[in-house]
């Protein structure tokens, strides 16, 4: 056996004098093995812990690294007009889906200067619909409020999404906003 490392360069000097072991070795032979193995589960239980500590060490480094590295990424060098052009396109011309939210709400959370573009940005919350089957009017509610008072002053386009069973409810909606200010808009 070559030795593994330093600190057990000594193990293998005495496995290396040992005679090959039978069914009747002596049993000063069966002592020193017995002190051999003891020794080399300290050894492993050492070398465990040190290779803990080095696997840790290199989770920080690449979690280092994977930081910094996004800190010169070229895309923290596009101006903000032609990432609200890109956040526009994954939007769509359908614009929002009140009931997922999908595409802006990605967008929304990949970090603080997108949420700011998309925020400040009140087109992209003028236009949306609701498909009124997939969530609950309270919730319809909430992200229609949203959607109206980060949109600003700009033209909405609302587009809803009936099912037969809730013509009759959106008729009743309809009649109710018809003559309501909400955020500056006036629905008539």
């Amino acid at each position: 056996f070559p030795p593994a490392c330093t600190k057990c360069s000594t193990l293998t000097g005495i496995l290396s004098k040992i005679p090959s072991m039978s069914a009747s070795a002596s049993l000063a032979h069966r002592s020193i093995i017995q002190n051999l193995v003891s020794s080399s589960e300290t050894i492993i239980q050492t070398l465990e812990a040190e290779l803990s500590q080095l696997q840790s060490q290199l989770t920080n480094i690449r979690t280092f690294k994977t930081f910094h590295h996004t800190l010169i990424s070229p895309m923290r060098r596009l101006p903000d007009e032609l990432l609200g052009e890109i956040f526009a396109y994954v939007i769509g011309e359908d614009g929002i889906d009140i009931g997922t939210l999908r595409g802006i709400w990605d967008l929304w959370r990949v970090c603080t200067r997108w949420r700011d573009i998309i925020k400040g940005t009140p087109s992209f919350w003028s236009t949306f619909y609701v498909d009124v089957i997939q969530i609950k009017p309270a919730t319809i509610s909430l992200r229609i409020q949203i959607c109206l008072k980060l949109s600003g002053k700009s033209p909405l386009s609302i587009s809803i999404l009936p099912t037969f069973q809730y013509r009759k409810f959106l008729f009743q909606q309809l009649m109710i906003l018809q003559n309501i200010q909400v955020a500056g808009h006036l629905f008539r």
